[in-house]
């Protein structure tokens, strides 16, 4: 009983987090794209728009979406492919999705599908509405600039071709730096 009580805090620990980075990552993104949006159009991003948003990225975050196909990627992705600028809901869409991707650590291929909203009828908009809905296609996992402990402490095994191993963290532990006084 005690174990199934330490696995669900430990899962809900685990979930916690998950959600802490996720909205940090939302966070950076967002925070990106408000600066352009003020400068920019209502309707969507254009491909100025978009470079100028992915010059301010992070170099991860960048890399990421050059991998995805940058600007074409997200068109092709988006619900308005034969447009010249991805729709702002689209594009607030893939934030969403990127954020993700840099949490899981995951390249996501998707698609954003518009589905009709139904109007009331005291509106006297003749635009129809749409609500978004994101279809994911593939996950694929990928690399990054982190390593992870069996990566740093496995690397001499796997550049030389030597007898000459990594040391365990717990075998061999740097000596300390004697601290001499002043006026010793």
């Amino acid at each position: 009983n005690e174990l199934n009580n330490l696995n669900i805090k430990s899962q809900h620990i685990r979930t916690k987090y998950q959600n802490t980075c996720l909205q940090q990552q939302r966070n950076i993104l967002w925070r990106i794209f408000n600066r352009l949006q003020r400068s920019g159009r209502s309707e969507g991003i254009s491909r100025d728009e978009y470079n100028a948003f992915e010059r301010l990225l992070p170099d991860e975050h960048r890399m990421r979406f050059q991998r995805l196909g940058g600007f074409n990627g997200l068109l092709s992705m988006s619900g308005s492919p034969d447009t010249e600028y991805v729709d702002a809901d689209d594009f607030t869409q893939a934030l969403d999705v990127y954020a993700t991707m840099m949490v899981e650590n995951v390249d996501i291929t998707f698609r954003i599908d518009r589905v009709s909203v139904p109007q009331q009828q005291n509106t006297h908009d003749a635009q129809p509405k749409y609500a978004r809905k994101v279809t994911i296609l593939e996950k694929k996992p990928c690399q990054t600039f982190y390593f992870t402990k069996e990566d740093v402490w496995n690397a001499v095994d796997d550049d030389d071709d030597d007898d000459e191993q990594s040391p365990t963290p717990m075998a061999t532990e740097p000596l300390l730096r004697q601290q001499r006084r002043i006026n010793e």
